[in-house]
Formats: C-alpha cells, structure tokens, sequence
C-alpha cells in the first residue's frame, strides 16, 4: 500500500521537476538566471520543508493525518499550476513543497514502523517501497513529456494531481494495513 502510494506520490514529483524550468521558459518566458533561482528555491523549500513536516506530524497531526494533508496540498498545488498566471504559478510552488514536507518524511516513518518487531525484514521493506519510488520516477518524465507535446502545459501539470489523487485513494482505502505503525516510539514505551 505505501509502495503505490509512494509511487503515485514520486510521479507526482518528478513530473513537476521535468517540466518546471521548460514552463518556466517557454510559458512565463522567464530569463534563464531567474529559472535558475525559483528552481533552486522551489527545490529548497522541497528537500527542507520534511524538516517541520515530521515536527507537525510528531507533535500534532500524527503520521497518516500528515500525510493526508500533505497529499491534498501537493494535489491543490499541482491543479493551481495548472492555471496558467504567475500568481496561481507562486502559489502553486508553495503548496507542493509544504505538501512534499507533510506527506515524504511521513510515508518513509510507516515504512519503517511497520517493521519494528521485525527488524531482520526492514532492508527488505524499504526496497519494496524504494522500488515504488523509482518506478514513478521512471514514469513521470515520459508521461507528462509526452502529455505536454499533445496536450499543453496545463494537462500534464493535472495529471500530476491525478496522480496525487491515486495516490490519497490508496493510501485513505488501505490505511487500516498499517495502522499499528501509527504509533509513535514514546506511547509504545510507555
């Protein structure tokens, strides 16, 4: 269950890095240094937000809450892209990296809750997941490369939010697999 929702999560991703400098060029006919700048820093905010991200999960949200928010960000955030102003473009940036710092930290700590009684099997969890990861990152750029060619810029940026949707079904429909892993270290020790 996480492996497909990873995976519908990661096309998700790297969907948006494939396409993002090029809609950057050709459709906001930004200069190359300042796609350079807003790439960097929409990457920034990605890899830095899982940092609150498991804080709010930890602290308030527990981890599938998180998750859930997280998926309905990253969606939202792929469908404002798909309105193509400079305003909606901002915004929808700033919702997939919140989104991204909620829903990736979160999955990767189930993955690795589920396997607390069972430590020797761990290694072979995560390849399954990672698996799952790899496969949406394979995907994506042929995907929505070619959605774009035939379809236009707002297409293929929706069918990331397609895909977040699956990826929300599978996780809200299955999660009930992994709710033992829920359950944060501390209220297991105590």
């Amino acid at each position: 269950m996480l492996f497909f929702t990873e995976l519908w999560e990661r096309y998700s991703f790297y969907s948006m890095m494939a396409i993002l400098s090029l809609y950057m060029n050709e459709s906001l006919h930004f200069d190359v240094a300042h796609v350079g700048r807003v790439y960097g820093a929409y990457n920034a905010g990605v890899y830095l937000m899982p940092v609150a991200g498991g804080l709010i999960a930890d602290r308030w949200l527990g981890f599938s809450r998180a998750i859930i928010v997280g998926g309905v960000l990253m969606m939202l955030g792929h469908l404002v892209l798909g309105i193509e102003t400079l305003a909606f473009f901002y915004a929808g940036l700033v919702l997939l990296a919140c989104g991204s710092g909620l829903l990736k930290p979160n999955v990767s700590t189930l993955v690795g809750n589920l396997y607390r009684s069972r430590p020797q099997l761990r290694d072979q969890g995560f390849n399954i997941y990672y698996m799952g990861v790899n496969l949406g990152a394979f995907i994506s750029p042929l995907a929505v490369a070619w959605l774009r060619a035939h379809y236009g810029w707002s297409v293929a940026f929706m069918s990331a939010a397609v895909a977040m949707l699956f990826s929300l079904i599978t996780f809200i429909a299955f999660k009930r697999y992994v709710a033992s892993a829920e359950t944060k270290v501390d209220d297991v020790f105590i």
